[in-house]
């Protein structure tokens, strides 16, 4: 049942508003971890932070043909 409402394709059109239902829990659940202390240290955001512009990386100049511009 669940593998049914996890992947709306499978779900028969009598199951259409269960998967509603999953859909808007699970996308809820994830927002809320994701904006909890635990979840911002577990995608290892910093926030705004100043630093320095060294420009483009030599490796990315050359992976496109821009070095010796």
């Amino acid at each position: 049942m669940i593998t049914s409402l996890a992947y709306p394709s499978l779900a028969t059109p009598a199951m259409q508003p269960g998967v509603a239902f999953f859909n808007k829990i699970r996308d809820l659940t994830a927002a809320g971890f994701f904006t909890s202390k635990i979840g911002i240290e577990d995608l290892g955001y910093k926030g705004n932070t100043p630093n320095q512009w060294k420009g483009v990386p030599p490796e990315i100049l050359k992976q496109y043909g821009l070095e010796n511009v």
